[in-house]
């Protein structure tokens, strides 16, 4: 079935096409090959992306340089609903809004556009305290500080219950300010939800608040940075 969509699609369109593959970036149909068991037919439309695509029967595997091919999906033809002519090429765009992905309160669209913004420690400040607002006082912060020196950057936060300290190294954005929150998390109990970082097609920062099987199709379809 699948093999027979890709003659299809190739036959309809003869000059060829791009297609979004959720939020993985843009891919075009190559000469069908076959490699360890998989059958390839796309590659990343852009030569400074190494990302393919291939197909075992209807299950649909996105591979990456140095990494487990990763199940995407099973339906192909999800990614061909819907089409745009971009001058003479042809774009078929399916992907899902972020809206309609996710609801408002588990989604928090931060000001922040470029990591170079953290090279500041108040900028962390000013993204833990919009989260906090923003996931109706998750944490449960009575004040929090900040101090820099060099690279090293340190938040202290007072908390209805505990005090907690973060520690961060790295000149731009550094993720280790997420994984520290989601432990404070779970210390305060809530385990069942955690933070990801996500970055929307205008190009924010996204903060999402997700449980366990929200967090598998989010990293499926390319969501999680």
């Amino acid at each position: 079935m699948t093999k027979s969509l890709i003659t299809t699609l190739k036959n309809k369109h003869l000059e060829g096409f791009l297609f979004h593959v959720y939020y993985w970036g843009r891919f075009e149909l190559v000469e069908e090959y076959e490699r360890n068991g998989h059958h390839f037919f796309a590659k990343a439309s852009s030569n400074a992306i190494n990302k393919n695509l291939s197909y075992q029967e209807r299950n649909i595997y996105l591979h990456e340089e140095g990494e487990q091919p990763r199940l995407i999906t099973d339906n192909l033809d999800s990614f061909f609903t819907t089409s745009k002519q971009n001058g003479r090429q042809l774009i078929f765009d399916s992907r899902a809004s972020y809206e309609d992905l996710f609801f408002a309160e588990q989604m928090y669209i931060s000001p922040f556009r470029d990591p170079e913004d953290f090279e500041e420690v108040n900028a962390y400040v000013n993204l833990v305290m919009g989260m906090e607002k923003h996931f109706g006082n998750v944490f449960g912060i009575k004040k929090i500080n900040a101090e820099e020196s060099g690279h090293l950057k340190i938040i202290y936060m007072q908390l209805s219950e505990m005090e907690w300290e973060i520690k961060l190294e790295k000149e731009l954005f550094d993720t280790k300010l997420l994984h520290s929150l989601n432990r404070l998390l779970s210390r305060l109990g809530n385990s069942e939800e955690t933070l990801h970082l996500s970055i929307n097609p205008e190009m924010y920062m996204v903060i999402l608040k997700l449980n366990e099987s929200q967090l598998e199709k989010s990293a499926r379809m390319g969501l999680i940075v």
